[in-house]
């Protein structure tokens, strides 16, 4: 996807999320399924690792910047999904031109904590690791067919 496409859909996404989230806080319903899904497409949109692609193809580090300050405004106790999306969108990859400040990354870690994320959420926050399999299989959406790895 072009960056500047991936800039759009992901304000689409939050859009779309804000606008569920403020139906269900009218009708007092709780956060649902799709919810969960917004936020999950956003954080793959705006990972500073992708997955397939080129690393010139992540979205700029001010619109990512800005994702990940609209998700450290909401509850993660109560919306799990912005946890994991400002996770990928603030994983350290060691490249200055794709990492997020670390005044911006040091914000994440303690809501990480608070939440009781797995303790490789906050590293990927603070250092450039390895997913494991667990993470791995979360960004994927599903899990891999029996036998089948990815490599790095």
């Amino acid at each position: 996807i072009p960056v500047d496409y991936k800039a759009e859909i992901g304000q689409w996404l939050l859009d779309r999320f804000h606008k569920t989230q403020a139906k269900q806080a009218h009708s007092g319903g709780k956060a649902g399924a799709h919810d969960s899904r917004y936020l999950w497409a956003l954080g793959r949109l705006g990972a500073r690792q992708p997955f397939y692609g080129n690393s010139h193809d992540v979205v700029p580090l001010e619109v990512a910047s800005s994702w990940v300050e609209t998700l450290l405004s909401l509850d993660w106790k109560r919306v799990e999904p912005a946890a994991f999306a400002a996770t990928h969108l603030a994983r350290v990859t060691g490249d200055r031109a794709r990492d997020l400040s670390l005044d911006l990354r040091e914000k994440i870690i303690p809501r990480l904590a608070a939440i009781h994320a797995p303790a490789i959420w906050s590293r990927m926050v603070r250092e450039h690791v390895q997913l494991d399999e667990s993470t791995q299989q979360r960004m994927f959406g599903e899990s891999l067919p029996p036998g089948l790895k990815l490599l790095a």
